[in-house]
């Protein structure tokens, strides 16, 4: 699992009973929660982030922890401070969050979590 975790968190320096809790965490329901919650207001986050960056405002952690929090609170979803370095810090650039990245990435792994598995139909 640690090999897990450099994959998908490759800038989060976790201890490794941490690593387990947050593959652990990457399998639960409020992990699945927090994806579709993101994905299903998408749009509503680029627009959010894209007026502060244009206002001159840098996305740091807070800010980006500050701008998903508050819509992930409006559908009733409040993650422990432990859980936000592993959504945040692999798009963290120069201090820096990349939120065209971090968007996308939870994109992809929102369609990982509903796409359905292959199935090798010929080798009956």
């Amino acid at each position: 699992m640690g090999s897990l975790n450099k994959v998908h968190f490759p800038n989060v320096k976790a201890q490794t009973n941490t690593a387990l809790n947050v593959s652990g965490w990457e399998c639960s329901k409020e992990y699945e929660k927090v994806l579709k919650t993101v994905g299903k207001n998408r749009k509503q986050l680029i627009n959010s982030f894209d007026t502060l960056k244009n206002s001159g405002t840098t996305i740091t952690f807070e800010k980006a922890k500050e701008v998903i929090g508050g819509m992930l609170e409006k559908e009733g979803i409040q993650l422990t401070s432990e859980k936000w370095p592993y959504l945040l810090k692999f798009a963290e650039k120069d201090e820096a969050i990349d939120y065209k990245f971090l968007l996308d990435i939870f994109k992809e792994r929102l369609y990982l979590l509903s796409a359905h598995p292959k199935v090798n139909v010929g080798s009956y």
